[in-house]
């Protein structure tokens, strides 16, 4: 398996628990091409670039090193969130790609969804990941792209939960799956996506709002 490349999102600023969209960008404010650090307050390697999706920009990761990450300033400070974001995904990827959420800035800990391609279909599962060697993974599922994905992301008691929908219309959609397991953790803190590849462009991310409710998170701006 090759390294993983982290895109960490964690909080300069005490946010309410009452609030419904924690953090929103739809990287319009981004010239194709460029490289995104410095812009709209991320912090990355030069080689993460913009580039036009079906709706806009997205970010594009073109790495070809496998040990550099791109930041983001937030932090969630809930116990169960949403992740909403547009995905479009590549089948000449050779590894996978992870959008997550840990409890902390580091990856020890985290849960979320895991991309991938095989015999030329995406394929997604719900991930949760202990001390950076234990898995809990659910069987990988094909989907279409580009799509809306949504995921639920919850902290109870000492477990984490990772419920994943494709092109759902609300809450009440059958999610595509859900993982749960013991982390013996209280509280996710951080948002953030990596990626495995380290030879191909393998995902755009766009319009990504991460939102204390479902319907913050389904509905693109």
């Amino acid at each position: 398996m090759k390294a993983l490349l982290p895109i960490i999102l964690t909080s300069a600023v005490a946010l309410s628990a009452q609030a419904r969209i924690i953090f929103e960008d739809n990287f319009e404010s981004y010239s194709v091409g460029q490289s995104i650090d410095g812009k709209g307050g991320w912090v990355a390697d030069e080689s993460y670039k913009i580039v036009k999706t079906a709706d806009g920009k997205g970010v594009f990761s073109g790495r070809t090193v496998a040990d550099a990450a791109i930041t983001h300033a937030i932090e969630t400070q809930e116990r169960t969130f949403y992740i909403g974001v547009d995905v479009d995904f590549s089948l000449s990827a050779s590894n996978f790609y992870w959008i997550a959420a840990a409890n902390g800035k580091g990856p020890d800990n985290t849960a979320g969804a895991i991309f991938n391609a095989r015999d030329g279909k995406p394929l997604i599962a719900a991930r949760i990941r202990k001390d950076s060697k234990k898995t809990k993974t659910g069987r990988p599922a094909p989907y279409d792209v580009p799509a809306r994905l949504v995921i639920e992301i919850s902290s109870y008691g000492e477990k984490y939960s990772s419920t994943i929908w494709i092109n759902p219309t609300s809450t009440s959609d059958t999610p595509i799956q859900t993982v749960t397991s013991a982390l013996g953790v209280s509280e996710l803190n951080t948002f953030f996506a990596r990626r495995g590849s380290v030879s191909h462009s393998a995902m755009t991310m766009d319009n990504l709002i991460i939102a204390t409710n479902f319907d913050e998170a389904l509905n693109a701006k």
